[in-house]
């Protein structure tokens, strides 16, 4: 049976609709930035332990040059793009389940980020985060 292409773009964004009313009931008070439209969001998998947030990110198609990541002392947004290789023709199509376009992602920690040492790797189509914790904790000399 085949998929309406426009169905899978509106299925996007009321996606993306939800997650900002989330965002909204999760940060009250803060201002909505004027954003621009995203076409996808890549699956996502967090994990921790004691030193570091670790963070993978589905991106298969997407070039390590179309990836822009920027950590901030308790975030972090992965952005970027995910381009077409060729044009399908729409009477063609028999089925379009893969999103292209631009997408980004924003995660916020409880713990803080060292974000001078923070890793990134692009491999088989995965992109992989390792953000280190900085430790809070400051030792006081009693005197």
């Amino acid at each position: 049976m085949p998929t309406r292409k426009g169905a899978l773009k509106d299925l996007a964004e009321l996606q993306g609709k939800l997650n900002h009313i989330i965002s909204d009931i999760m940060e009250p008070g803060v201002a909505p930035e004027s954003e621009p439209s995203f076409s996808w969001s890549p699956p996502t998998d967090i994990c921790e332990d004691e030193i570091a947030f670790y963070v993978e990110m589905e991106l298969p198609g997407v070039e390590i040059g179309d990836i822009e990541v920027t950590c901030e002392e308790r975030s972090i947004r992965v952005e970027g793009e995910r381009r077409a290789d060729k044009e399908m023709a729409p009477k063609n199509v028999q089925r379009m389940e893969r999103f292209f376009g631009r997408f980004s992602r924003e995660f916020t920690f409880l713990s803080t980020i060292d974000p001078k040492n923070v890793e990134a790797s692009l491999t088989d189509g995965v992109l992989t985060l390792m953000l280190p914790k900085r430790s809070e904790k400051k030792k006081i000399m009693v005197r």
